[in-house]
């Protein structure tokens, strides 16, 4: 079968990815229709070359200097307002529409719901698949439906809530599913009501420094991006995937064997609104990752081009020239050592890609 005349070779990655690692994709493929993807996937099946999704390269790490196969990039472009219910709105977006800029759209459209979830980098296509979430938002609170290329049916399906199987931080896309769909466009139910006040402490307390009692769903964006700034660097700016780890979630015998070691994790730190721990259901308490990393002196080590933030123990940056060996050394680094003095195993945020070549599923 021949190749697609829109599938290049030997593309460099790095200004697809926000950590900004120099990697090299065998074949490489801009996809801008659902047709130009199905040609892609056909052709890459046909000829056993195994083929990677990067969307907007936020959560994205490769693990060499080269992917050997395929690499397709979604640039579906969409954004329509469909069926009203009451004041319930479906909005319905490509999976290559730049997340952020569809959360700004859609308050200027008059719809809130996706407030919270402001100045998260990456594309649409993205956030079922991470499940994204911050300040008390979850994406699944607000999905509706998706459509993806069925790589093993090789057609087009729509996938609905409980087949996305959301949990934190994780869907179908990220386990038992992982690589058969391809997400080509995103729905969401919004509305048209004033947004709940936030309850998130940190936006509490912007709120109340500022005297506003009920926020309008573009303030609630500006004081997520005013809080997110503070606390995160710009990739743009600064080379990196935000936080690096995920918040572990430990068995409430764990944490009681934790806090007698190390009591000051029932004190926030200064500038944190509450302890790094919150208790949860079925008696299991979620540890906050950057404490942890804080405990072991860890912020702002170095190891070759790759660095602990200064200020965000989760962040890892790319100081220049970094190598997919530097990143994953220090991450090992990171690992062992929280292992060593909480036994606590961090698992990390990113995807981390394999460059060996495998054949992809039938």
């Amino acid at each position: 079968m021949q190749r697609p005349t829109f599938i290049q070779e030997n593309i460099s990655l790095a200004e697809l990815t926000t950590f900004k690692l120099n990697v090299v994709a065998e074949y490489f493929g801009n996809i801008a229709t659902t047709d130009q993807l199905a040609a892609a996937v056909a052709w890459a099946k046909a000829n056993e070359i195994t083929f990677f999704i990067l969307s907007g390269g936020s959560n994205t790490i490769f693990d060499g200097e080269r992917y050997e196969g395929l690499v397709l990039h979604i640039d579906i472009r969409d954004y329509k307002l469909l069926d009203s219910y009451d004041d319930d709105q479906i909005l319905e977006v490509g999976a290559g529409e730049d997340w952020d800029e569809v959360v700004a759209r859609s308050i200027d459209d008059g719809l809130s719901g996706l407030e919270l979830l402001s100045a998260i980098p990456g594309l649409c296509g993205s956030a079922p698949v991470q499940n994204i979430g911050a300040y008390g938002r979850e994406f699944d609170q607000i999905f509706e439906s998706l459509d993806a290329l069925d790589t093993h049916r090789n057609e087009l399906v729509q996938l609905g809530k409980d087949d996305c199987q959301f949990s934190y931080r994780t869907s179908i896309f990220k386990s038992t599913a992982r690589g058969r769909y391809i997400i080509t466009a995103v729905r969401m139910r919004l509305n048209r009501r004033a947004p709940d006040p936030p309850t998130y402490k940190d936006l509490v307390r912007y709120f109340g420094e500022r005297v506003i009692g009920q926020p309008t769903a573009m303030q609630i964006r500006e004081a997520v991006i005013s809080i997110r700034q503070a606390k995160f660097p710009n990739p743009q700016q600064v080379p990196n995937v935000g936080s690096f780890f995920k918040n572990p979630i430990i068995d409430r015998e764990h944490f009681e064997r934790l806090e007698k070691t190390f009591p000051q994790i029932n004190e926030p730190r200064p500038g944190w609104s509450q302890p790094a721990r919150w208790f949860l259901p079925n008696d299991q308490v979620k540890i906050g990752a950057g404490w942890l990393i804080e405990e072991l002196d860890l912020k702002g080590y170095v190891h070759g081009h790759v660095k602990v933030d200064d200020n965000h123990a989760l962040v890892l940056e790319n100081t220049g020239q970094a190598s997919s060996k530097e990143l994953l050394e220090l991450r090992d680094i990171i690992v062992q050592r929280v292992y060593e003095k909480f036994q606590i195993k961090l698992e990390v945020e990113p995807d981390i890609v394999s460059s060996a070549t495998s054949k992809p599923q039938a």
